[in-house]
């Protein structure tokens, strides 16, 4: 929390070409289902990933680091690209990394029965 200041958190945002769903719990309030099964969406997200480090770079970044939970971290003056090939091989099959979203309902489908 002491670098918080100088953190910069960059999303990408793309259509999902997988299937997710929008369910209730058992006390009614909505629960967001959706993982990168899709290999789209997996590309999608290793894709992002990489251009989101790339912008990083290019922006001064001295450290940049990736969502996924086994660590993938590179500092200034270690080598980018072998770096960038971590970022773009690593798992991003489910609990491999960290997806969330700044705007839920961007590409979800609805329908116009409530009960489903």
């Amino acid at each position: 929390m002491t670098t918080f200041r100088w953190q910069a958190p960059f999303i990408s945002v793309a259509r999902d070409h997988g299937s997710g769903e929008v369910v209730l719990d058992d006390l009614g309030r909505p629960v967001v289902r959706w993982g990168l099964g899709d290999p789209v969406d997996r590309r999608l997200a290793a894709r992002a990933n990489v251009e989101l480090c790339r912008l990083h770079q290019a922006a001064g970044a001295l450290e940049i680091f990736t969502g996924h939970s086994r660590e993938v971290r590179w500092k200034a003056g270690e080598d980018f690209e072998e770096f960038v090939a971590r970022v773009e091989g690593a798992s991003y099959e489910p609990n491999d990394v960290a997806c969330f979203t700044a705007h839920q309902m961007g590409s979800c489908r609805m329908g116009s029965d409530p009960a489903s």
